[in-house]
């Protein structure tokens, strides 16, 4: 059993928040007297601002990726001497090549 645990610990621990948290609500929708009907037509009607909002986190994020691939990308040529074994290689530049296309279009593409 404690193996099982431990081998599953953080899953197990997932899904009982997961279930105390669905608990919790379900008994907050009864006590104020809204069901999951009501709570489908608010977020439909807040469908919008969530999309874009979703959007703009998405191209933030794509572009953190672009700038650290960019850097990933010219690091061998300026910050690689042969004493500095960790620092990016050329392997992590011909990886950065195609990461960095896709948070480009992820960055650039019109939803």
């Amino acid at each position: 059993m404690f193996r099982l645990l431990s081998r599953f610990g953080p899953w197990v621990l997932l899904a009982a928040f997961l279930f105390v948290t669905g608990l919790v609500l379900a008994l907050l929708g009864l006590l104020l007297g809204f069901d999951l009907g009501d709570v489908d037509a608010w977020l439909e009607a807040q469908g919008g601002v969530l999309n874009a909002v979703g959007v703009l986190l998405l191209r933030i994020l794509c572009g953190i990726v672009l700038l650290l691939c960019v850097l990933a990308l010219v690091a061998p040529f300026f910050w690689r001497k042969d004493k500095d074994a960790d620092r990016p290689g050329w392997g992590c530049a011909l990886l950065a090549i195609p990461v960095g296309w896709f948070a480009w279009v992820g960055m650039t593409m019109s939803y």
